[in-house]
């Protein structure tokens, strides 16, 4: 038996491999403004020239959708709207000009705005305790985030496979887990290391690919309050966060580099998708006839040894 474990451990490294780590340097502050009280920044967009915030009151009774502009970090509008539960996450479709915020907290509901109007539209049901979503324009697809799993759904929100694309998201007791951006084959998800539960106050982006296989991790200072979303704007990074000085502060900062290749086309980013598919496929046609043979003639061994005696 203890191949068998050999060769299952050898199959989550080859599936796994995490290749490095960096730290963020965040400096570039574009937008900044006092905490409302009893509200919170809990997730943000990019919609075109826009940026798109939802701040979630304590009590989950009420929200507030922002608007800035990212052209001259001056804000469009400010909206009182009517509770979107926790809003761990929201992303933009733009295909349709949607916006799409989680309840989160376990629910399965999403709510779906106008980007242009900020009109609510409606909203839908998942069958899913879903926390984090992200639109993958390339596949119109979404990729979304339960405790630990990840899934895909088509654009209707149905399921395009009871099985998980990603089934081991990185998970620690003392994180808090926000919301993830897709962004040039890649899938970027912040967490903080929350401090009242023994964390440093660090934030968190674990990459992955569009497989879910880790990719990178990266860090910020512990000093910059407690990381919300992440999003992407004219090739660099977004960073939204809770500050630690009573206001709201999002930064504008360079797109680090991962140890993938970061693609620039559609067209590669389908090809590279494709690409993945097939390494995987091929990663699981050598091993998993391996461990099933192993098992098999494991257990004709332990059939013989028990005719011998």
């Amino acid at each position: 038996m203890k191949y068998i474990s050999y060769l299952l451990i050898l199959f989550f490294l080859l599936t796994n491999i995490v290749l490095a780590s960096q730290n963020i340097e965040v400096n570039n502050k574009v937008i900044s403004f006092n905490n409302i009280e009893n509200y919170n920044l809990q997730s943000f967009t990019i919609a075109d020239d826009r940026i798109i915030i939802v701040l979630v009151n304590y009590d989950n009774n009420a929200g507030i959708i922002k608007e800035y502009s990212l052209k001259n970090y001056k804000e469009i509008r400010s909206i009182n709207i009517d509770s979107v539960g926790h809003a761990n996450g929201i992303t933009y479709n733009k295909n349709n000009k949607r916006l799409y915020i989680l309840h989160a907290d376990g629910d399965d509901t999403i709510y779906i705005y106008d980007s242009n109007t900020l009109e609510y539209i409606d909203k839908v049901r998942v069958n899913l305790p879903i926390r984090s979503i992200a639109y993958v324009e390339e596949e119109d697809n979404y990729l979304v985030r339960t405790y630990i799993m990840g899934y895909k759904l088509d654009n209707n929100f149905k399921l395009v496979s009871k099985m998980p694309f990603i089934s081991n998201l990185v998970s620690n007791y003392d994180v808090a887990r926000q919301d993830w951006t897709y962004y040039k084959g890649k899938l970027y998800y912040a967490n903080w290391s929350w401090k009242r539960l023994g964390g440093d106050g660090a934030n968190i982006i674990y990459v992955y690919n569009i497989k879910g296989k880790l990719l990178d991790t990266l860090f910020t200072k512990d000093n910059l309050g407690e990381l919300e979303d992440i999003d992407f704007y004219d090739n660099k990074m977004v960073l939204g966060f809770n500050g630690y000085d009573d206001k709201v502060n999002f930064y504008l900062e360079d797109l680090v580099e991962i140890n993938d290749i970061v693609i620039e086309d559609k067209e590669e980013i389908k090809e590279e998708i494709k690409d993945e598919n097939n390494k995987q496929f091929y990663i699981y046609l050598l091993v998993i006839p391996t461990i099933l043979f192993i098992f098999i003639l494991t257990l004709f061994m332990i059939r013989k040894r028990k005719k011998a005696k």
